[in-house]
């Protein structure tokens, strides 16, 4: 349990320190999807974006609740190179709770084909506008973060 709590902890200062540094918005092209895919920093929510084909991505987001349970949610999109909007109708939400050994305790499937919309803004931010989560993102802005040189 201690080194779960570690883990957790470590991961969470990481994405606190990238946040208060100044390592925030990576500034996007419009209509450049190579600029979108990357690691995300929102609240207490971590969203990994990645390109699968064409202008296709997967998404993994995890919200963490504390040091033994979390949300997740997996779901694939397009990305629309006009709007810069990523649009999706397959997400599934999970609970995931974990021992005191890191290991998955248990899973509960809280929903699934849940739809929304990702947009992006200039700075290389977004919005997370979901079905049925709106309150979960309100008012959260998801900080891109810069690659480590």
């Amino acid at each position: 349990m201690v080194k779960k709590i570690c883990l957790l902890s470590a991961v969470l200062l990481t994405l606190l320190c990238f946040a208060s540094c100044g390592s925030g918005g990576v500034p996007t092209a419009k209509g450049d999807l190579a600029a979108v895919v990357g690691m995300y920093q929102g609240g207490r929510c971590a969203v990994t974006i990645e390109r699968k084909s064409g202008n296709t991505v997967s998404v993994y987001a995890m919200w963490g609740e504390s040091a033994l349970n979390a949300t997740e949610w997996k779901l694939t999109g397009t990305y629309d190179l006009q709007t810069n909007c990523l649009t999706y109708s397959d997400c599934t939400c999970k609970h995931v709770t974990y021992d005191e050994h890191g290991s998955v305790a248990e899973e509960k499937v809280e929903y699934e084909n849940g739809t929304g919309t990702m947009r992006f803004a200039e700075d290389g931010s977004f919005t997370w506008q979901s079905e049925p989560d709106a309150a979960q993102f309100d008012a959260v802005t998801f900080v891109k973060l810069e690659q480590a040189q």
